[in-house]
């Protein structure tokens, strides 16, 4: 069975990467590059630094006011268009310069049932949704546990769907700039067809916060990517990250 077709898009929006970002970058196309990597950026940046150092790399252009700032970036994110549109895929993989790849587990997650995977948050993020449908029945409060898009994979004809699903409040996500994982994490959970891993397999598939607890639970088996890595237990992922490069250390 083929795997579906995945678009692998890197944000970028500044002339170019500090030390560390190349690094990381540099592992993403030494890992998938050979499925195809883009980068994500708004037309009018120079591109000059990113062409002379990634050579094989494609380029997705979007509308520079997406890339002014975090809020603006979650505003084009929490877009239909950005789903219809600039993917042209049945996924997408966002991967942040601030991602570290270990391996290529793609084909085992295109195959998943799941319409978003992300890093989960071990101590769960609680809100209390009271809008649109959810207004006439005094809100729901919802705490989740899987979203982080930072690295994530998103089935792109069900993300378009739930920002239709939930427009009202993917109207509000857009004025207000908030995190656009938070969207697709707790709206995710309410709609009628959206299907999200639980905790534990998100966990396999990448860790951001409290690396070290997923860690001990999945007896020191490193999931696909980390995100964060340098904020995140710095001292641990500097461990791995040196034995991944320097040993080529197999599953």
């Amino acid at each position: 069975m083929s795997a579906p077709s995945v678009d692998i898009l890197v944000p970028i929006y500044k002339p170019q990467f500090d030390a560390e970002e190349q690094r990381a970058v540099e592992q993403t196309f030494r890992v998938l590059g050979h499925r195809g990597v883009s980068f994500l950026c708004s037309n009018d940046l120079n591109q000059g630094y990113y062409r002379e150092r990634f050579p094989d790399a494609g380029y997705r252009l979007e509308n520079p006011r997406y890339f002014l700032s975090v809020q603006d970036y979650s505003r084009m994110l929490v877009r239909e268009q950005f789903y219809t549109d600039t993917c042209r895929a049945e996924f997408v993989l966002i991967v942040q310069p601030d991602v570290y790849v270990f391996r290529d587990d793609l084909d085992r997650w295109l195959h998943s049932p799941f319409d978003y995977v992300g890093a989960p948050w071990p101590d769960g993020i609680e809100i209390n949704i009271n809008a649109g449908k959810f207004a006439a029945v005094g809100g729901k409060r919802l705490r989740v546990h899987v979203g982080n898009g930072g690295f994530s994979l998103r089935r792109t004809s069900k993300c378009a769907a739930l920002i239709r699903e939930h427009g009202e409040i993917a109207e509000w996500f857009t004025k207000s700039g908030s995190n656009e994982d938070l969207f697709f994490a707790f709206m995710g959970m309410l709609s009628e067809d959206f299907i999200l891993p639980n905790q534990m397999t998100a966990a396999r598939f990448s860790w951001e916060l409290k690396p070290e607890h997923y860690h001990e639970l999945l007896g020191s088996k490193l999931p696909m990517g980390i995100h964060e890595y340098q904020k995140q237990r710095a001292d641990l992922w500097g461990r791995f990250v040196e034995r991944w490069v320097d040993d080529s250390i197999k599953e």
